[in-house]
């Protein structure tokens, strides 16, 4: 019967896609393409700031970040004609920011359209984000044996990197196995980018990550 119950959980886990049995006895379900959604602060957390450069949050564990007080907040769906629904937070002091899920590359790596605006600015910066979601353990301590074991479950969402588009950047977007197709840029300043383009028609980006 546990042997049963232990091939179930794993079961669940691969056809859901983004799925654990927590040490507490809670199911989890968390997507970025439909209710109950990842919240979009926990993608700004590991969103590097505009100010910055590199990468300085790199994971984050889903199971106990949704719904706590850290990344609290109202969702705002906004559909998008033809694609996935855009995600996002937002308010006067810190401004917008949102990811629309694009796709899905064979290896298991998700990719998310970022969009984010500061506070009273007008720009609305544009760039795609990189990451995985996977199975991980985390230490427990057991009070009355006084004994740490690394039996808590986790769920970890990890930013692999990011790929910076522009302010107000806007084209089509896809994922085809493992080729991310960058389209022409439309945008707002396209006309401005444009010989400083090296690809002003697209480009097909292969993602060869092992």
């Amino acid at each position: 019967m546990r042997k049963f119950i232990k091939i179930s959980i794993i079961i669940s886990f691969f056809i859901c896609g983004i799925r654990v049995f927590a040490d507490n006895g809670k199911d989890c379900k968390y997507t970025f393409w439909e209710e109950p959604y990842i919240h979009p602060k926990i993608i700004q957390d590991l969103n590097t700031w505009l100010s910055d450069t590199g990468d300085q949050v790199v994971a984050i564990n889903l199971i106990d970040s949704q719904d706590s007080n850290r990344y609290f907040g109202e969702i705002k769906i906004r559909k998008i004609p033809g694609g996935y629904p855009f995600v996002y937070t937002e308010d006067e002091e810190n401004g917008m920011f949102g990811y629309q899920y694009i796709g899905k590359t064979s290896s298991g790596i998700y990719i998310l359209y970022i969009s984010e605006s500061e506070g009273g600015g007008s720009g609305v910066f544009k760039s795609l984000m990189l990451a995985t979601i996977e199975k991980d353990k985390g230490v427990y301590f057991d009070e009355n044996s006084l004994k740490i074991t690394n039996s808590r479950e986790r769920l970890i969402i990890k930013k692999l990197g990011e790929i910076s588009l522009g302010d107000r950047w806007s084209g089509d977007l896809k994922v085809e196995r493992n080729k991310l197709i960058i389209g022409e840029d439309t945008g707002w300043f396209s006309q401005q980018r444009e010989s400083k383009n090296k690809y002003p028609k697209g480009r097909v980006v292969t993602i060869d990550i092992k």
